[in-house]
């Protein structure tokens, strides 16, 4: 990947896109180098955002540059730069609202950008939305013909590749009769993803899609990347798991507020920018560190203590090791030696690589925060199913205030576990691992 400004006087202007969908005949500029899949010069997009209310009439009426007063520039990228190479997976890294997904947007031709240039090769599948364009009165047959038919693909050559699609999806022959509106998300995203990857991309974009689906569809999914990425395809992954850009990425982008901050392998892109995450998690006063680390802020000593931290397994069974997808039964005990106020806990799950798989705040999920003292209070989190693909874990509880989760109670001792699983371990975890809460 390189990142090679435009020389002077060479053209920047903004590209215009006819055709937004692959395969009809999209006007895009093809790729100067080669070996290029994607090429982006100098690209910068710019929204106009209303800092007064304003009805329609009166928007109608009014004087177009007092209007323009009451608006104001926002710039969610600005002067991004690079090259995808044909068979290289490019990691794009970044917080919520830096422009992932706008540069995916013009990537694909959805929105122009306001300033500069995108060059790539033409036939492209955008895996953002895999419901988007499904009609929930059709059944999913019919909706595999709809859809084939928006991205160029004729009907003599979706039937050829129906089994194909049909195999990959897993889905039954009964659901594939039903109204896609009777489908749980997972089973869309498996309509949606096998059919995007049954047409033969020149580019792939994926938006988190990897993060849905069950466990097993996840992995399959990840090994059909893979497989598009050894046959020269030129691809682009957007996700907020670090580890699957690490695992899956050649080369990564860090993107922060609209600019880039980083780009080169991705092993240093996400190391830095695991860096900067945790930094981040300092400065708002919650753990000191992520990987295992006791160390924390702010903590006050024995107001808050852990006792008797257990898994078990579906049957209730004292375990240390789990399978894929089977049940988890953590239990503890918290007492304090005062009256506190309501107490939250924060639960942290990671990977034997120190990478953070879960992080969130019980409250989050349905836990009511507790009043703690002498008397202990029992609490069980369940995972069932557990969505983790083999390796070894480490769960640690930190006991928060529930009205000021930067004051610190408590830190339990971690609790080790091992996942046996049949999958092959690509470290893609679901964003939302399913779990619930018991208190006695």
């Amino acid at each position: 990947m390189s990142f090679t400004p435009p020389q002077p006087g060479e053209h920047t202007a903004a590209v215009h896109h006819d055709v937004l969908e692959p395969g009809l005949g999209d006007p895009m500029l093809e790729p100067l180098g080669p070996d290029n899949g994607v090429e982006v010069r100098n690209i910068s997009k710019r929204f106009r955002i209303s800092t007064e209310p304003m009805s329609r009439m009166s928007a109608l009426f009014f004087n177009r540059l007092i209007a323009g007063a009451r608006r104001r520039d926002f710039w969610a990228l600005r002067d991004v730069s690079f090259d995808i190479k044909r068979g290289q997976m490019l990691g794009i890294l970044g917080v919520n609202g830096s422009g992932k997904s706008t540069l995916l947007r013009l990537i694909t031709g959805i929105s122009e950008p306001t300033s500069g240039e995108i060059r790539r090769l033409p036939r492209i599948a955008p895996l953002l939305d895999l419901s988007a364009g499904f009609h929930p009165a059709l059944s999913g047959y019919e909706n595999l013909f709809l859809n084939g038919s928006i991205i160029g693909i004729h009907r003599d050559e979706l039937r050829e590749m129906l089994p194909e699609i049909i195999e990959f999806s897993g889905l039954d022959h009964k659901f594939l009769e039903a109204p896609v509106r009777t489908y749980s998300a997972g089973m869309m995203a498996r309509l949606g993803f096998s059919l995007a990857v049954s047409v033969d991309p020149d580019i792939i974009l994926v938006d988190e899609v990897l993060a849905v689906g069950d466990l097993e569809f996840q992995a399959r999914s990840a090994q059909k990347l893979l497989e598009f990425r050894d046959q020269g395809k030129a691809m682009v992954l957007v996700s907020h798991t670090s580890s699957a850009v690490n695992e899956l990425s050649t080369e990564a982008l860090w993107l922060h507020e609209g600019v880039v901050k980083l780009a080169g392998p991705a092993s240093e892109v996400v190391s830095a920018y695991n860096s900067f995450l945790t930094e981040q998690v300092r400065r708002q006063g919650r753990v000191e560190g992520l990987a295992g680390t006791q160390s924390v802020i702010g903590i006050r000593p024995h107001t808050v203590h852990f006792d008797e931290v257990t898994l078990a397994d579906a049957p209730g069974r004292p375990a240390q090791k789990f399978e894929t997808n089977g049940r988890l039964i953590l239990t503890f005990t918290m007492r304090a030696e005062q009256v506190t106020r309501p107490v939250d806990v924060m639960v942290v799950l990671e990977f034997q690589t120190g990478t953070v798989v879960e992080e969130f705040f019980a409250s989050e999920r349905g836990f009511q925060p507790v009043q703690l003292g002498r008397d202990k209070c029992e609490v069980s989190i369940t995972f069932d199913p557990l969505m983790l693909l083999g390796g070894d874990y480490i769960i640690e509880l930190t006991a928060v205030e529930a009205e000021n989760p930067d004051s610190v109670l408590g830190v339990s001792e971690p609790a080790k576990f091992t996942v046996e699983s049949k999958f092959v371990n690509f470290d893609v975890y679901p964003a939302f691992m399913p779990v619930e809460f018991t208190t006695r």
